[in-house]
């Protein structure tokens, strides 16, 4: 996530991803912080999920709206 990213959304991501997940803050913006975590990914030899642009993420959200 951005450096920028408000504590609320940290605390939410936290408490929603309980142990399984690690935020890293970098990058001053959203762009930035998308290049770190697809940098990551290469490197960690693991699959990075676009938030805007995977299906399975988009319809996750779609399916609440039903």
């Amino acid at each position: 996530m951005p450096i920028t990213t408000p504590l609320q959304k940290i605390d939410q991501v936290n408490y929603f991803g309980k142990k399984s997940i690690e935020i890293i803050l970098t990058g001053n913006t959203y762009d930035g912080a998308q290049q770190a975590a697809m940098a990551h990914s290469i490197e960690s030899n693991i699959e990075f999920i676009n938030p805007f642009d995977d299906l399975k993420v988009i319809e996750g959200p779609a399916t609440v709206g039903m």
